[in-house]
């Protein structure tokens, strides 16, 4: 518990610096669904991204909580994965469809009935976002989490410009 609350806090303090500029700062918030391909599980979660102007990358922030019991003989456990990534973007079909490129951190939460654990990784993303210009952006991603327990996930969703 108190490593997921120091992840959120060196969240908080890579973020604040950049958000207290006087730049422009758009936020991207929105749900995301997706599978599994290691655990043969589904996922439903949500994003969030801020992209500051002056800076080249995006900051990510991802929940993702699994539907089915991830892992070997955890009968109906809940699992969750946070993700701190960053993104690069680039232009592909300028202005329809942005690849973006990036990585980060997640934390794993699984919770059988032998008790809880938790579990740090890294992570490696690569995906496209249609239409990177608009209020409503549908994207695709795929997710490498090197952990101790290591997955590899795609996943898709749609981003809702909050504030541009």
């Amino acid at each position: 518990m108190t490593r997921t609350y120091l992840v959120l806090v060196l969240t908080a303090l890579l973020c604040a610096p950049s958000l207290a500029q006087a730049q422009p700062v758009t936020l991207e918030f929105g749900p995301r669904g997706g599978y599994s391909i290691s655990e043969q599980a589904s996922f439903v979660g949500a994003d969030f991204r801020v992209d500051e102007a002056s800076l080249p990358f995006v900051y990510h922030l991802g929940f993702d909580y699994y539907l089915e019991a991830v892992g070997e003989g955890e009968q109906d456990a809940p699992n969750w994965q946070f993700d701190v990534n960053s993104y690069i973007p680039f232009l592909v079909y300028s202005p329809t469809i942005t690849l973006q490129l990036g990585g980060g951190f997640s934390v794993q939460r699984t919770v059988p009935s032998t008790g809880a654990e938790t579990d740090w990784g890294f992570n490696g993303t690569a995906g496209f976002v249609l239409n990177p210009t608009g209020t409503f952006q549908p994207f695709v991603r795929a997710r490498a989490t090197l952990a101790q327990e290591s997955t590899f996930d795609a996943m898709g969703g749609l981003l809702i410009v909050l504030r541009q």
